[in-house]
């Protein structure tokens, strides 16, 4: 279980608005019982000239953003973590993960869990020492990403609440996210519906978050569409060499 939040815009302020927000849901969720996220935290930061990725071990209320953020086009994703399985805590499990193939690099977050027995066998991995979310991304890359997404649907438990940051080779750049979660499970475990239910807002750019966030950011969000994979944003970066 975790809490996170993608963003696509050119507002230092609004990021560090959501940062906070994350920090404090992260320390006490309200959703889960004030529950912490405290089993590390990463995020990837895309601008037209650099890619930011960064992992740590440590919870994310006890660091700081490490890169001074510019008023400059970017996509951002942020993942605070609570691990199911209390072994695999380390900066090397931490959220975002990437993956590359001929098309693209891609970068991950996601909320929920996956059937990890039955991917590692549609993989062919041995999967002891790896989190369903790393098997979810290996999965989504290998053919059609947008297909594979949805037929992650029936390998779900909980949810698939997921945010995609593809960096085709060609100089494209698309922000992508989408809000499944299976009701029939959450009940069998007593977990309500809104924590894992997702938000957007457009104030200063596009910010999709898990809902948590949405509370301690004062419920400017509103509730996006379920199932559907949407796009948050798209933008172009260097390509070549300038001097």
């Amino acid at each position: 279980m975790c809490r996170m939040f993608a963003y696509f815009g050119s507002s230092p302020r609004k990021v560090e608005e959501l940062l906070d927000c994350l920090k404090k849901s992260a320390e006490k969720d309200v959703y889960l019982n004030n529950s912490s996220h405290p089993d590390g935290w990463g995020f990837v930061l895309l601008t037209k000239d650099k890619i930011f990725h960064y992992r740590s071990a440590n919870p994310i209320f006890d660091e700081e953003f490490p890169i001074n953020l510019k008023s400059e086009e970017m996509m951002l994703i942020v993942h605070a973590r609570q691990a199911t399985d209390k072994s695999l805590v380390g900066s090397q499990f931490s959220h975002p993960y990437v993956e590359s193939n001929e098309k693209a690099i891609y970068y991950f977050a996601h909320n929920g869990s996956v059937d990890k027995e039955a991917l590692s066998k549609i993989l062919n991995i041995n999967s002891v020492r790896m989190v369903d979310s790393e098997l979810a991304l290996k999965y989504i890359i290998n053919g059609d990403i947008f297909g594979n997404i949805h037929s992650l649907k029936k390998f779900t438990k909980s949810s698939l609440n997921m945010f995609l940051l593809e960096i085709e080779r060609n100089g494209n750049a698309n922000l992508y996210y989408m809000n499944y979660f299976n009701r029939n499970y959450l009940q069998s475990k007593n977990i309500s519906d809104i924590y894992y239910k997702m938000y957007i807002d457009n104030e200063n750019g596009i910010a999709v978050y898990s809902s948590t966030i949405n509370y301690y950011c004062n419920n400017k969000g509103k509730e996006v569409n379920e199932g559907i994979i949407e796009k948050i944003g798209e933008m172009k970066i260097k390509l070549g060499y300038n001097k």
